[in-house]
């Protein structure tokens, strides 16, 4: 009843209109992202979408997981 689709880049685009609060750039990154789909008889019932956020922004120059190493409190 499961059904999964991914691929390594899974898209390739130039984000010249910024995204997700960055500004446009000419960087040319790759989006990871897994489908997974579940069915219900001969109709898809639900689709869930997993992107790789943080290797997206990375390839940016935004390092998230770097970032968070030096987060000690919480506010």
């Amino acid at each position: 009843d499961y059904a999964c689709f991914f691929g390594w880049p899974n898209l390739t685009h130039t984000p010249t209109g910024g995204f997700l609060g960055l500004p446009g750039n000419d960087c040319r990154v790759d989006m990871r992202v897994v489908d997974v789909y579940r069915r219900e008889g001969d109709k898809l019932a639900e689709n869930w979408v997993i992107i790789d956020l943080p290797w997206w922004l990375k390839q940016q120059g935004l390092d998230i997981l770097e970032r968070c190493k030096n987060i000690t409190t919480c506010s």
